[in-house]
């Protein structure tokens, strides 16, 4: 009886243990709470661009984490207001599938950054 009830134990601290505990919180919660499915647009140019870097940090001068390809749809969390200025635009937006940022002018009308449905303002803006 004493070797059965201390094997069930065992199993039950086995299973809790193997629950998966979040090493990035912030992060699963803005993936499920604020995303906004945009295409990625690019000014007009010639040769066409086919894609644009993701980069980063909120500016051109940081790496750039990925190029995203033009007229494709990618998912945007939240965007910082006070970013790098683009073309007189301040803010950018920031890729909740790769964690990067791209201008605001670099997404269509489903990403607003004003308005009832803007994306919200990334609680990392700055850091």
């Amino acid at each position: 009886m004493k070797v059965t009830s201390a094997f069930l134990s065992f199993l039950a601290l086995g299973a809790a243990a193997s629950l998966p505990v979040s090493l990035y919180p912030e992060i699963e919660e803005r993936q499920v709470a604020g995303n906004h499915t945009c295409k990625v647009i690019a000014p007009v140019t010639t040769p066409p661009t086919e894609s644009i870097p993701c980069y980063y940090c909120d500016s051109d001068t940081c790496d750039i984490v990925v190029k995203l390809k033009v007229n494709t749809e990618f998912k945007f969390d939240c965007l910082c207001p006070n970013g790098q200025a683009q073309n007189g635009i301040t803010a950018w937006d920031h890729s909740a599938d790769y964690y990067c940022w791209v201008p605001a002018n670099s997404t269509d009308d489903a990403c607003p950054t004003t308005g009832s449905n803007a994306l919200k303002e990334c609680s990392f803006c700055g850091k």
